[in-house]
Formats: structure tokens, sequence, C-alpha cells
């Protein structure tokens, strides 16, 4: 699972439009990063899902940690003014579609530790 860290500072900073902005932004890098065979989804106001069949765990969280840093680094730039935008992710690994909800749960707590911890982290 990924947030969007402060994405309500985002809109009142800068507007709902930028706002918008900042989802498209996001769920193209996520999209970028997924592959082939990855799927992105929104989930919720400023979440997605990144689901990567044939991923593992370990796989995982070196790639969400260069997205992070990456994405920490470039923000992005939205009606000529630069963007400060960071995102925390939680990471959980399932092994059949049955589990895809339980998966999802531990993917959301370990979404909220990241928040928790300071948020612009990798859980």
């Amino acid at each position: 699972m990924v947030d969007i860290d402060h994405f309500k500072g985002v809109n009142d900073r800068f507007g709902h439009w930028v706002g918008d902005e900042a989802l498209r932004h996001v769920a193209n890098a996520l999209i970028s990063v997924a592959g082939e065979n990855g799927l992105v989804s929104r989930y919720g106001g400023d979440e997605f899902v990144l689901a990567w069949p044939g991923v593992t765990r370990e796989d995982a969280l070196p790639r969400v940690e260069s997205l992070r840093e990456s994405m920490k680094k470039m923000g992005f730039v939205a009606e000529g003014r630069e963007v400060p935008l960071t995102v925390s992710f939680g990471v959980a690994e399932t092994h059949s579609a049955e589990a895809m909800e339980a998966a999802l749960r531990r993917a959301d707590r370990a979404l909220y530790a990241a928040k928790s911890a300071g948020r612009d982290q990798v859980a």
C-alpha cells in the first residue's frame, strides 16, 4: 500500500487541481515500476495498492525503497511551482488470491507503522 504523505496539505497549499496532479504523478510512478504484470489501483483518497504477482517481499522492498527515494528527490512541478512530495509504503506478501484481503490488512498495518514512525519510509 502507498500513501501520499500530508496530501491534505498539498490540496490546502496548492489547490485541488495540484492535488489531482499529485495523484496522477504518483500513479504514473507506480505504474512505471510495476511493470507488465503489476497492478496499480487507487485505494481511497490518497492511497494506492501496488500488486506484484510473482514478486517476493524481499524483492519488493528495495524496489519500493528506490521509488520512495526518487519521488522524494524529484517532487513534481505543477503550474510552474515545485511541489514537494513524499510517500510512505506498507509491504506485505501473499501466496494465494484467497489471502489477498489478509495481505491488504497487513500492508495497511505496515503503512500505518511507516506513517507513525515519521512518514516518507517503507515498512
